[in-house]
């Protein structure tokens, strides 16, 4: 059965076809699946996604035409083409791989190459073997997902705790023998705090605090 293989890079406009035809291609798919372990069954397997096609064959870039080649009015040397698929495969640029019989259904899928094995053979110098790896590309697009502003989520605005009622200040009647030092020092646990109680009580008391008198009430902080 004898082939025909191209690759058209459709953004450049440019077709190469193949000068010699490959004895066989290998195309591959596979379907990915999980396993799963059921109650008396045993492991189940739920068929997933479907996989991408993978394309595989060797083909030979002679240095010279001879018979075997298919390009004879356009002939080109191995590095033309070595060249051109080493940029695809460099640049990772989607080309159309198309392969026809013209027995069965043309295969033309767009696919990337990704890998290209070169070797020389004793006693055909200049001449290359190159396997190729192909995977399937599939165009895809991303979408901009917009938003309507007058519905947009809206984080709700923490409420503060009130902040609890400062203690009511005591009240305290001044007795005879009475002096601040002696009433911060009882209820303050520091003489040396009686300014607290002035400050709080001076409009009461007036400019002396050591003019206190029975039977003035004076607030404790």
């Amino acid at each position: 059965m004898s082939y025909a293989i191209f690759f058209r890079d459709e953004e450049e406009k440019v077709t190469i076809r193949l000068p010699t035809n490959p004895e066989e291609i290998s195309k591959s798919i596979e379907c990915e699946s999980e396993e799963y372990e059921v109650l008396k069954l045993g492991k189940i397997s739920v068929p997933g996604v479907k996989g991408l096609m993978e394309v595989k064959f060797e083909a030979q870039f002679p240095h010279r035409a001879s018979t075997l080649v298919e390009t004879k009015n356009k002939f080109k040397g191995p590095d033309y083409y070595i060249s051109k698929f080493n940029s695809w495969m460099k640049n990772k640029k989607t080309v159309r791989f198309i392969c026809t019989n013209g027995i069965t259904r043309d295969l033309s899928i767009l696919v990337t190459i990704t890998s290209l094995e070169i070797k020389e053979t004793a006693g055909e110098e200049g001449d290359y073997y190159t396997s190729f790896s192909l995977k399937e590309y599939v165009p895809y697009s991303l979408k901009e997902l917009k938003t309507n502003p007058s519905i947009a989520y809206k984080p709700p605005t923490p409420t503060r705790k009130a902040s609890p009622p400062k203690p009511a200040n005591k009240m305290y009647t001044i007795v005879r023998g009475d002096c601040l030092w002696n009433i911060a020092k009882k209820y303050l646990g520091n003489g040396a705090r009686w300014t607290e109680i002035y400050k709080i009580n001076r409009p009461p008391l007036g400019n002396n605090p050591n003019l206190i008198y029975p039977g003035q009430r004076i607030k404790i902080p």
